[in-house]
């Protein structure tokens, strides 16, 4: 049998790398013995050493690394170096979104994008049952990349269905991510995802999303997901079909997940649906609430409505899902067509109707134009034509790693309030437009989080509650509603914990 170990570094002691694990199953399939190894940033060097002297076989065929907002580290390249000089007929694999952009060595192999299709040519071609050649990107003469999103499409899929083994060590107070299907609907003109316009529903079967919910849960309790697919409630019917297979479970889990919020607005049928399913956690990308700029990006439903639709499926979840609703309002700051007087009049909107709920304020992120980025927006594409102009350039290398006082590790974004949708780009470009500009922009968004900005949940997106199950050691979503995540320190005594334990079980892990 092949064998393979692939690492996922991430910055949160509290959450795994899915794309190790989904590649990993996908091998599995193949008849492949794959282990994951998670948490990688936090591991000791000579500790990762051991590891990988006590499971390297004649079998081995690649290491892997799995990478996910291009979170890597100096000691990363310390261990690929070791690799290649303690085992240099085994190759060296690294993937992920916008791979590129990783600060990564003693590289052999680059796979950007959605993997499954690219890692079975290549791992075919590595063990010998193909002989035809790799399609790699020409571009590039100096590393063997392999574009997984036009080379080797992995999308739609029949299943993107993740099996957790019990060397994975898992914990009933995860929330591990879920992936239903791949792409949007939509074609929003500043987004950033690679698959976009995508034409009728593509999603997985209802077999595959209940045996992933239920095997995670007979074997380790796991009630709490957070759904990948960039945009769920593009369809009302998708909604319903895993809305009816929830409702047969014999537990009730939570899921959260990325929301439209003009649709939850428009589509009322999808209310029931979502709580039948049990979608209580919205991530909802409203970007503005200035008309004329929603309609340059594709959102330009009546403000006035959407804010009356938000209080109201608030409201209804109040009678119909008491303490199991959480909504974020994420907002670009410097669209065209903003101003200064609309963006305040949105904070006073939001101090009024929404210190419930949470919001989340970031300046209009622009990447400057870089092949190695999986995708470009049509912001960045074309920025002439939506009134912007580029006034210059900065650095922005995703995030870099820090220690606190303790010598603990953490990881920074380089560039503060910078986003919208993807953070890791290698330069993003200062702006200006007829009404604002980057550095206009910047200081709203600082006001925004400050005392005299917005005074409700201000960044706690549920999409990002997982750490709350872990601090308050809990699986019931209730139990943390009325949380608040700016109260929780990633170097708190219980994320050490999980890095510890984990750390030991792997090491002393015997099959």
């Amino acid at each position: 049998m092949n064998h393979s170990i692939i690492f996922s570094p991430r910055g949160k002691r509290w959450q795994r790398g899915m794309g190790a694990h989904r590649i990993a199953s996908f091998l599995r399939l193949q008849d492949w013995d794959v282990e994951v190894i998670d948490y990688v940033i936090f591991w000791e060097l000579e500790q990762l050493k051991e590891l990988v002297k006590s499971r390297v076989n004649s079998s081995t065929v690649f290491f892997g690394f799995s990478t996910f907002f291009n979170v890597w580290s100096g000691t990363m390249n310390e261990f690929t170096k070791w690799l290649k000089e303690e085992y240099p007929h085994i190759p060296i694999v690294i993937g992920g979104q916008s791979v590129l952009l990783t600060d990564a060595e003693n590289i052999d192999y680059w796979v950007d994008s959605y993997g499954e299709n690219a890692i079975i040519a290549l791992t075919r071609k590595l063990i010998g049952t193909d002989t035809s050649p790799i399609t790699y990107d020409e571009n590039y003469s100096d590393k063997k990349v392999i574009r997984g999103l036009t080379a080797y499409p992995s999308a739609p899929l029949s299943s993107y269905y993740i099996e957790f083994e019990k060397r994975d060590f898992m914990r009933s107070t995860e929330m591990p991510t879920i992936e239903i299907s791949r792409g949007c609907k939509f074609a929003c003109e500043y987004c950033n995802f690679p698959i976009l316009g995508v034409k009728g529903d593509q999603s997985s079967s209802q077999d595959s999303f209940r045996r992933q919910i239920e095997h995670a849960y007979d074997n380790w309790g796991i009630k709490n997901w957070m759904i990948a697919d960039e945009t769920f409630n593009d369809r009302t019917d998708k909604i319903r079909k895993f809305a009816d297979v929830v409702e047969k479970l014999s537990f009730k889990p939570w899921f959260s997940a990325f929301i439209r919020g003009d649709l939850l607005v428009s589509q009322r049928n999808q209310w029931d649906e979502l709580i039948r399913m049990q979608v209580l956690g919205h991530s909802m990308g409203i970007e503005t609430f200035n008309q004329e700029s929603g309609k340059i990006i594709g959102k330009g439903m009546d403000p006035d409505r959407i804010k009356e639709g938000l209080i109201e499926f608030e409201k209804y979840t109040d009678i119909h899902a008491p303490r199991r609703y959480r909504a974020n309002i994420n907002l670009i700051c410097g669209l065209p067509k903003e101003t200064e007087s609309s963006w305040n009049d949105t904070i006073d909107w939001l101090n009024k109707h929404w210190i419930r709920q949470s919001a989340s304020a970031w300046i209009l992120e622009i990447s400057d134009f870089n092949n190695d980025l999986t995708n470009m927006s049509k912001f960045t594409r074309n920025l002439k034509k939506h009134g912007l102009r580029s006034i210059g350039a900065q650095e922005a290398n995703g995030q870099v790693l820090t220690r606190d006082e303790n010598g603990n590790l953490q990881f920074k974004s380089t560039v503060q309030y910078a986003g919208g949708v993807g953070t890791t780009r290698e330069k993003i470009c200062i702006w200006a437009h007829d009404n604002m500009d980057w550095y206009q922009a910047g200081n709203l968004v600082r006001k925004f989080y400050s005392n005299d900005g917005f005074i409700g949940r201000s960044g706690n997106n549920p999409i990002l509650t997982d750490r709350l199950f872990d601090f308050y050691n809990t699986t019931e979503y209730e139990d943390i509603w009325d949380k608040d995540m700016r109260d929780v320190n990633d170097t708190a005594p219980v994320f050490l914990n999980i890095i510890r334990d984990y750390i030991d079980n792997k090491i002393n892990w015997r099959s």
